[in-house]
């Protein structure tokens, strides 16, 4: 059975992306919250998801890559 392995450049490349989500998101957050008084509730609920909801792909992603090797 062959085991599947995050090799360093993997490593490298999450640590990265997710350090350069996280210095967005103050940014981004700023920007929302100038705005938040002419948004209507579906699309504020959507701008405030959207950070939580790339770290989490992107911690998906390295899940199944260290699972299955794909």
């Amino acid at each position: 059975m062959d085991r599947a392995r995050l090799t360093p450049i993997d490593a490298i490349f999450i640590g990265v992306a997710i350090f350069v989500l996280g210095n967005l998101a103050p940014a981004v957050y700023t920007v929302f919250s100038n705005n938040a008084g002419s948004m209507s509730t579906g699309t504020a609920y959507v701008w405030q998801l959207i950070f939580p909801g790339l770290i989490v792909t992107i911690l998906v992603v390295t899940y199944v890559t260290g699972v299955s090797g794909g």
